[in-house]
């Protein structure tokens, strides 16, 4: 008689103690999707596909990792954090780490000499209530910023860009992703109508949808702004494995005005 993986999951999770059910749920879905075909480099997990994402009757293929729940966005920002960035060259250095995921937050705690904090306005799982405009940190204290899918919910932005550049170190870097679907960015920040903003913005919490012109908003605060595309640093075979398609991040770094 055949064993019914779910069925034995769903048993042993009512009589193992809570802190093993996320490993267990975990290795159950690494087995359930397995395949060679794709792999998430954020939970190390070989599955055959990436899932689909569906909001407001759209859906867009090949974009939540079936293992860790992660989008594209993610699996791209760790390639280019770990592959391309200094963060985990082992020297000691400070990082804010806004609006956190669950699953960064997990390894980058783990990482040595990090002196790591997330934060965010509503996030259970952050460290620390912040709000970006007003950061209650002092000047240059930290070495690494990484802030994604934030600023498009915030109504100054720039002035979250002002402090986020005024609490790096000298010599510091950030790493910013926001959607960028416009082109040229077209915002109306004190709209509090959900329907509005659906239709100008795409979401019901934003307030803008940027263009490629948010260079400028960073430049503006000082920031030298280095665009990096997902086919700057993978091969066109990788970015079908990864499942990262037309990803775009904004190296920031910081300099003496």
């Amino acid at each position: 008689m055949g064993i019914n993986l779910s069925a034995m999951i769903k048993f042993l999770s009512h009589i193992i103690p809570e802190p093993y059910k996320t490993p267990l749920e975990r290795w159950y879905r690494k087995i359930r999707y397995f395949g060679t075909s794709h792999y998430c480099p954020v939970c190390n997990s070989h599955v055959r596909g990436f899932k689909p994402y569906t909001k407001h009757n759209v859906t867009i293929e090949e974009v939540l990792c079936p293992v860790c729940g992660l989008y594209e966005r993610h699996r791209f920002v760790w390639i280019y954090l770990r592959n391309h960035t200094t963060l985990i060259d082992g020297s000691e250095k400070s990082m804010l780490h806004i609006a956190p995921e669950k699953e960064f937050q997990k390894r980058l705690k783990k990482l040595p000499r990090l002196n790591y904090l997330s934060a965010d306005l509503d996030n259970p799982n952050a460290m620390q209530k912040m709000d970006i405009t007003n950061i209650p940190c002092p000047d240059h204290s930290f070495d690494v910023i990484y802030c994604c899918h934030v600023l498009e919910h915030v109504t100054n932005d720039r002035q979250a860009i002002t402090e986020f550049f005024r609490v790096l170190k000298p010599q510091g870097w950030m790493v910013i992703l926001v959607p960028v679907l416009a082109e040229k960015t077209i915002e109306e920040p004190t709209t509090s109508d959900t329907q509005t903003r659906l239709r100008l913005f795409g979401q019901e919490n934003h307030v803008r949808m940027y263009g490629p012109d948010i260079i400028h908003r960073l430049e503006d605060s000082g920031f030298r702004v280095n665009v990096v595309n997902a086919t700057d640093i993978l091969s066109t075979a990788e970015i079908i494995r990864f499942g990262v398609k037309n990803e775009q991040l904004f190296f920031c770094s910081k300099y003496s005005r």
